[in-house]
C-alpha cells in the first residue's frame, strides 16, 4: 500500500504541477480542522483522484472547465468518520452493512476477525476482507488470538505460521482484542504474535474489563495500546494515565458513552479518547444510526463538537498510524470528508469516501457489488430428542450447578436440588430453569440456565462468540431439537420455536455467521426473533445476544463449554453435577 500510495501521490502532484484541474471542489463550507480544533469558515476543499490538494479559502486556481463544484455554504465540511472498534461481521454481508454505514458518515472501519475464529480457517478470513473492497467506505481488520472456552473450538486454531501472515498484510492494523486474564495467565499464541505485531509497527488492542490497580498495570506493560471496555469515568482515567487509547462504546453491547459527562469540568486532554460502536446490530442501525449518532450522543453528554468529532477521525487514525492518510482534511490526505447541516447533531447529507461520491442527500450513490462468500456454514449430522436428555444419577435429589442470568450479559453460578423424573434432570418453568444445551461437531452438552426468562418453546443460535457450533434454550426437549437441527439444515441461523412450529428463522449459512439477505430483512428478522422471544416471557432486551455470548471467555463469570461450566475468575471447568 505505502508503495502504490508513493506512486499514486506522485503521479497526482505531477498532475497538480502542469496546471491541473481538480476533479470535486466543495466551496464555501465551515471546515472542521481536527489538528487544531478550530471551525474555519468560508474554506473551500478540492479533491483530485483520491486525494485532497487544496484546503484554502480559495481554490479557484485549480477549478476548470470539468470539475464539479458543490456549495455548501452555511453547513459544515468533516473528516470522515472512523469507526476504530467494530464488529461488523455478523449476521450481514459486508457489502450490505457497509453501505449502511456510509451512509451515516462512516468512511473506514477497523473491525475485529474475532467473530469468524474458529468458524472459518484463515483463507476464509482474507476471503471476507476481500470481499468488503469496492465498497464505499475502507475496511482494516484486527485478527484474533483465538481465545476460546471450547475443546472442539480450540481444535480449529489455525497453524502458527498461517497467522502470522495475516497479520502481515496491509489491511491488518494489529492483533485484536486480548482479554487480558488470558494473557496474565500466559496465553501462549498471544506472547508468540504480540513480538511481531510491535516489531510491525502494529497495535495489540486490548480488553481489560474489570482489571485495575497492579494487574492493569501488568497488563498494560506486555503491549496493548488500547481498551474498549471502560464502562465509568474512574476507569477512563485510570487507563488514560497508562498512556493506552480508551475507546469508548456506545452500541448495542453497552451505552458507556455517559461516563464522559465529567470531562468537561476535570480539563483532561482527549486525545487519547475514541468513540466506537464496539457492535451495532442492523435494527439499531436503522433505528438510530451508527457513528453520527455516537457523535451525538458524545455531544450531548458534555463533550464539545470538535472535540467529539477529533475522537472519531484525528484520534482512532493516530492510535492505528493511519494519521498520514486519514483523519483530518489537508493536502496529502485522502479525500473522505462528510457535509452535514448541523455540528451539534451531525447528518451526514454528502459523503466523499476516497475522492467519490458516495452518498448525496443521505442516500447512497451506485449499485450494491456482493462479491459471493463460500465460507462454509455449520456442519454435522442432525440431532436427536435423546442426545438433549441430562440423565441423573440414581438418587432421589441431585444437587447441580445452572448457570444463572444476572444481567442482560452477566452470570453467575447457582446451586440447586432437583427431583429426578423417570431418572432424567428437567427443566421447571415455574423457577425460570430451562434446558441450556451446547452442539458442537463433536457432541452435545446439556446444562440448565435460571432467569432466562423463556416460558415457552426454544431459541436457538449459531451466531456463538468465540466458539463454533449452535446454543439453545428452551422449555421442552422436542423444540429445542427442532431449533437445533433447523440450524444444521441452514449450515447456521437464528430460530425460534414454539409447539413444534419454526415461528421464525434468519439463515446464516455463511460462516454459520452471516446471512445472504438484505440488510433491511435482515434487521426485520433479528427485530422480530427478539420480540417473540420477549413476548415469551423472556426479560432481557436483546434475547439474540443475551444467549450467542454464553460462550465466551470475555464476559464475567459462569460460561457454557463442552468442558463443562467454565468460572472465568480461575478459568476451571465445574461439572454440571455438583456431588
Amino acid at each position: 500500500m505505502d508503495q502504490f500510495m508513493d506512486m499514486d501521490r506522485r503521479r497526482v502532484l505531477e498532475s497538480y504541477l502542469k496546471k491541473g484541474h481538480a476533479d470535486l471542489v466543495l466551496t464555501n463550507g465551515n471546515l472542521i480542522n481536527v489538528y487544531t480544533k478550530e471551525i474555519l469558515n468560508g474554506y473551500s476543499v478540492a479533491i483530485k483522484d483520491r486525494w485532497i490538494i487544496r484546503v484554502d479559502k480559495d481554490v479557484s486556481s485549480v477549478i476548470g472547465p470539468e470539475t464539479l463544484c458543490l456549495d455548501v455554504e452555511g453547513k459544515y465540511i468533516v473528516p470522515g468518520f472512523i469507526d476504530g472498534h467494530a464488529h461488523i461481521l455478523s449476521y450481514c454481508h459486508p457489502q450490505e452493512i457497509l453501505y449502511e454505514v456510509a451512509k451515516r458518515g462512516v468512511t473506514t472501519v477497523v473491525t475485529e476477525l474475532l467473530d469468524l475464529s474458529f468458524k472459518v480457517d484463515l483463507e476464509g478470513m482474507e476471503e471476507y476482507l476481500e470481499a468488503t473492497k469496492g465498497a464505499p467506505c475502507k475496511v482494516f481488520a484486527t485478527i484474533p488470538v483465538f481465545i476460546t472456552l471450547s475443546e472442539a473450538s480450540k481444535k480449529r486454531t489455525p497453524e502458527f505460521e498461517k497467522i502470522l501472515n495475516l497479520l502481515k498484510r496491509e489491511d491488518v492494523l494489529g492483533l485484536g482484542e486480548s482479554f487480558w486474564q488470558e494473557v496474565l495467565r500466559g496465553h501462549e499464541l498471544f506472547f508468540r504474535l504480540a513480538p511481531y505485531a510491535l516489531r510491525m509497527r502494529k497495535t495489540i488492542e486490548g480488553h481489560s474489563a474489570g482489571c485495575k490497580g497492579e494487574k492493569l498495570q501488568i497488563y498494560a506493560f506486555t503491549g496493548v495500546s488500547s481498551c474498549h471496555e471502560p464502562i465509568s469515568y474512574e476507569e477512563v482515567v485510570e487507563r488514560l494515565r497508562l498512556g493506552l487509547y480508551v475507546m469508548v462504546r456506545e452500541g448495542s453491547v453497552r451505552s458507556d458513552i455517559g461516563c464522559l459527562a465529567e470531562l468537561k469540568r476535570s480539563g483532561l486532554d482527549t486525545r487519547r479518547i475514541i468513540l466506537v460502536s464496539d457492535f451495532m446490530s442492523p435494527e439499531e442501525i436503522l433505528s438510530k444510526g451508527y457513528m453520527e449518532y455516537v457523535v451525538s450522543r458524545a455531544i450531548d453528554n458534555g463533550i464539545d463538537p470538535v472535540s467529539a468529532i477529533q475522537m472519531v477521525t484525528l484520534n482512532p487514525a493516530s492510535h492505528f498510524g493511519l494519521d498520514n492518510v486519514l483523519g483530518g482534511i489537508a493536502p496529502g490526505k485522502y479525500a473522505d470528508l462528510v457535509v452535514s447541516p448541523s455540528l451539534t447533531k451531525i447528518e451526514p447529507q454528502t459523503v466523499i469516501s476516497g475522492g467519490r461520491i458516495v452518498v448525496e442527500n443521505g442516500n447512497s450513490i451506485g449499485l450494491k457489488e456482493r462479491k459471493p462468500l463460500r465460507l462454509q456454514g455449520f456442519k454435522r449430522p442432525f440431532i436427536k430428542t435423546q442426545d438433549l436428555i441430562i440423565r441423573a444419577p440414581k438418587r432421589e435429589r441431585v444437587k447441580v450447578r445452572l448457570v444463572e442470568q444476572v444481567t442482560d450479559l452477566i452470570t453467575r453460578e447457582s446451586i440447586k436440588e432437583i427431583v429426578p423424573k423417570d431418572g432424567e434432570l428437567t427443566p421447571n418453568p415455574e423457577e425460570d430453569i430451562l434446558r441450556l444445551s451446547y452442539v458442537t461437531t463433536e457432541g452435545c452438552y446439556n446444562y440448565l440456565i435460571k432467569s432466562f426468562g423463556l416460558k415457552t418453546g426454544a431459541l436457538a443460535t449459531s451466531s456463538l462468540w468465540e466458539a463454533y457450533g449452535v446454543l439453545a434454550v428452551g422449555v421442552r426437549i422436542d423444540d429445542l431439537c427442532i431449533a437445533i437441527n433447523r440450524i444444521i439444515e441452514l449450515g447456521g441461523g437464528i430460530v425460534i420455536v414454539d409447539e413444534g412450529r419454526i415461528v421464525e428463522e434468519l439463515p446464516l449459512p455463511i460462516g454459520s455467521l452471516i446471512s445472504d439477505l438484505p440488510f433491511e430483512e435482515v434487521a426485520k428478522r433479528i427485530s422480530f426473533i427478539n420480540g417473540e422471544a420477549k413476548k415469551r416471557g423472556v426479560r432481557w432486551n436483546k434475547p439474540i445476544m443475551t444467549l450467542e455470548t454464553l460462550t465466551t471467555p470475555a464476559i464475567p463469570f459462569l460460561r457454557v463449554s463442552d468442558r463443562g461450566l467454565v468460572d472465568l475468575r480461575q478459568k476451571e471447568a465445574l461439572s454440571f453435577i455438583v456431588d
